[in-house]
């Protein structure tokens, strides 16, 4: 549905939204939700906005006009920019036209030039990509005051699915697992842990717990919806259909996401018990207990009885 003019006039500078997770927390699932809104671009993972900062975010915010053309080269032979189906002139025309304003403003037009590819230029920009969960010291300088979506996943079942992952075949984009349960743990919990420190007491964060997402898909995504300040839509429930007919999801990474070409399912909240060994899953939780006290002690009441302690093995 279209958008009223004052209403995207406002969108025009409103902060983007990040979903933030640890890889195969279903992030993915929820990017292709959002992005079926009919008021939300969410692009396909690519982090050239963070992978570039270091190298660029001073030389741009000072305006040094010697910076134009390497920027835009470096954008667009960036890890998996050819998703986003946008040529070099129109990602320079777009970073031309907004170069005073800074880095953030520089990379808030190419996503906007993305959002005006699909038909929906005056929609509110979304990001995922997983590794900004490593790079949060980043997020403020690059997508200023974003809105923080944080995707929890029960620890043990985030390792199941990267061991599955792990036993296929090895693509270009394929995403290189096989840490130890110990390794993992320690490092999903700095992970998580950071983003609850970081954002968790701020009023544009939002934290979605997979379990909920799966098992009542329409009650968590309405609560994202008021937390966005969004109206709430059906279609999001439809993204499988709608990713299998439209093409949301790159066909070069659905190897390891195909599930969101499929239903939720629930079947698979819990599926450690059966997966994993006991030692390891008591090793996972142990480890990661801390993620859990803190937010605990600073939220209401924890993970209910899939993260109930009594199961830890």
């Amino acid at each position: 549905m279209p958008v009223p003019a004052a209403e995207a006039d406002a969108r025009g500078s409103e902060p983007m939204t990040l979903i933030l997770g640890s890889p195969r927390s279903g992030t993915t699932l929820l990017r292709l939700a959002l992005a079926c809104h009919p008021q939300m671009v969410v692009p396909p993972e690519a982090g050239f906005a963070v992978w570039l900062a270091e190298r660029f975010a001073e030389r741009i915010d000072s305006g040094e006009n010697d910076a134009v053309a390497p920027f835009v080269d470096a954008v667009v032979s960036s890890r998996k920019f050819e998703h986003w189906r946008m040529d070099r002139s129109r990602v320079l025309a777009a970073v031309s036209d907004t170069f005073g304003g800074g880095y953030a403003a520089v990379i808030r037009a190419i996503y906007r030039e993305y959002a005006s590819l699909t038909g929906k230029p005056w929609a509110g920009l979304g990001d995922k990509n997983n590794f900004h969960i490593t790079q949060l010291h980043w997020l403020d300088r690059v997508y200023p005051g974003a809105k923080i979506i944080h995707l929890v996943r029960d620890p043990r079942d985030v390792y199941c699915s990267r061991r599955e992952v792990a036993a296929l075949p090895a693509g270009v984009y394929s995403p290189a697992f096989g840490e130890s349960a110990a390794a993992f743990a320690d490092q999903w919990v700095a992970e998580n842990l950071g983003v609850h420190l970081r954002f968790g007491l701020q009023g544009r964060y939002h934290r979605v717990e997979y379990a909920d997402l799966v098992s009542d898909p329409r009650s968590s995504l309405q609560g994202i919806c008021r937390h966005l300040e969004l109206p709430y839509d059906e279609v999001m429930l439809d993204y499988p259909r709608i990713n299998r007919t439209a093409a949301l999801e790159p066909a070069e990474l659905l190897p390891w996401k195909q599930r969101t070409l499929e239903d939720p399912d629930v079947s698979r909240v819990g599926r450690y018990r059966a997966d994993l060994g006991e030692r390891d899953a008591r090793q996972i939780w142990e480890r990661c207990r801390p993620f859990f006290t803190e937010t605990r002690s600073r939220f209401d009441g924890g993970f209910g009885g899939v993260l109930d302690g009594s199961e830890a093995g």
